[in-house]
């Protein structure tokens, strides 16, 4: 077991490359270093750890879980399903549970019918939501590209999967009958509020080695339940960005609902040849969920400050919990160094905020992948704080890789594989296990 530098205190930070966010290596989340402000790299357990490729992530916040999904490699084979449980460092394995349901009108929990045996379909470039109706729960396969075994070529879909997660000895799954047509969409960004899932861009097919890349859908479909009567309907479909507000340039990638509901923060999407993401000034908005209207988000960070050459990245809102003041006097606080302060420590005054990860190549071949974080602070301020974690010691000198990103309550996880002699003999970096998480704790003690 290996095991980073122990020591810890609170004298001043001379420098970001000698921070005091010091990293341990433990085994569990509840040892005595897990409520000190420290980066911690744990062991991830469970029964079927997945290995890093094709996994497609999304956060149940409210239960502080994150599911991941993967395709099937075959119409033969079901679909790959886990959870990770941060408080226990565990991935529990939902695939060979996972059952499956006859279609139905309501998605109010009903017996399953164990004589029916059928796959969950293989899908990739699907959007992920999590969607809760009372006490049950569940995970939203929307989209993508679909294969069967009349159609072993795949074609595009809009139909809508629901997993029932509520019970996770018992997983299972159904097709949703919904009302209406909204045109499919591949790799879309979805985002839930409420009883509405907001679906923007994404293309009309997959790249693949001999055809023409996918096209950018331009447009947006509203996908709303109504929990009443346990109807679903497109309410809103394949809109157009209007060319007024939206450049024709601009392509959405990724969003995240901020202000309570209110609005939608919308990201570029990455763009052809390099198949990365740069932010500009131009090209982050506000989606009104009320009014259906766009909005420059009116940057006040200069654009060479601001994510650029990002290979992927990711976002999550973050409401600062409340008294959340730094422990020890003003004094202690002010000696701190900037960075640590920015991602230590949040003044009870601070207003709802969104964190971004991103991963940025490095190395002499550009061969290397890093993460980096900003801090965007929402209106009126609306800038964008970077917040030097890829300079940081604690976490260039961790022996692992990272490939995922989550931000649950108070705390930050980067998901990874480690760099065990039997990871580092895999000839292919897919087979990686995603074994070991990076944890940092944004609130103080």
């Amino acid at each position: 077991m290996r095991q980073s530098s122990t020591d810890s205190d609170n004298t001043p930070d001379p420098s970001l490359n000698e921070t005091a966010l010091e990293s341990k290596r433990v085994k569990c989340y509840g040892s005595e270093h897990s409520s000190s402000n420290h980066w911690v790299l744990q062991d991830v357990t469970g029964n079927n750890i997945p290995t890093i490729e094709d996994l497609h992530q999304v956060i149940d916040a409210s239960n502080g879980m994150m599911y991941m999904y993967k395709p099937a490699e075959t119409t033969k084979k079901g679909c790959s399903l886990f959870v990770f449980n941060p408080l226990t460092m565990k991935v529990d394995d939902l695939s060979n549970r996972l059952q499956y349901r006859k279609r139905r009108s309501s998605i109010v929990t009903d017996t399953v019918d164990s004589h029916e045996k059928k796959k969950f379909p293989m899908i990739d470039f699907p959007s992920l939501a999590i969607i809760q109706s009372g006490t049950s729960k569940f995970l939203a396969v929307i989209g993508g590209y679909i294969y069967t075994d009349e159609i072993p070529d795949g074609e595009p879909n809009n139909k809508l999967f629901l997993i029932d997660v509520t019970d996770q000895a018992r997983p299972h799954w159904w097709c949703q009958k919904v009302e209406g047509r909204a045109q499919p969409r591949l790799d879309a960004t979805a985002i839930v509020v409420d009883n509405r899932v907001y679906l923007f861009g994404g293309v009309d097919r997959p790249n693949g080695p001999t055809e023409e890349p996918g096209v950018h859908l331009r447009s947006y479909s509203i996908l709303e339940h109504d929990w009443d009567i346990h109807r679903w309907k497109w309410i809103v479909s394949d809109v157009p960005y209007p060319p007024q507000d939206v450049p024709e340039e601009i392509n959405f990638g990724h969003g995240v609902p901020v202000f309570f509901g209110g609005r939608l923060l919308l990201f570029p999407s990455r763009k052809m040849p390099s198949f990365e993401a740069t932010f500009t000034k131009k090209n982050i908005f506000y989606f009104d969920t009320k009014y259906h209207t766009f909005e420059l988000a009116r940057i006040m960070t200069e654009d060479i400050n601001l994510p650029c050459s990002l290979s992927f990245f990711s976002a999550c809102s973050y409401i600062p919990p409340p008294n959340n003041y730094p422990p020890g006097s003003t004094t202690q606080y002010l000696n701190f160094s900037p960075q640590k302060r920015r991602l230590l420590y949040t003044p009870i005054t601070s207003a709802e905020s969104v964190i971004i990860c991103g991963w940025q190549t490095t190395g002499i071949d550009h061969d290397h992948l890093v993460p980096e974080m900003w801090r965007f602070f929402l209106f009126p301020c609306n800038r964008i704080v970077c917040l030097s974690i890829e300079a940081a010691n604690d976490l260039i000198q961790q022996p692992a890789q990272f490939y995922y990103f989550a931000l649950i309550g108070s705390s930050i996880y980067f998901l990874g594989s480690a760099d065990d002699e039997d990871q580092l003999d895999r000839i292919d970096s897919s087979d990686k296990l995603l074994d070991v998480c990076l944890e940092l704790t944004i609130h103080p003690d």
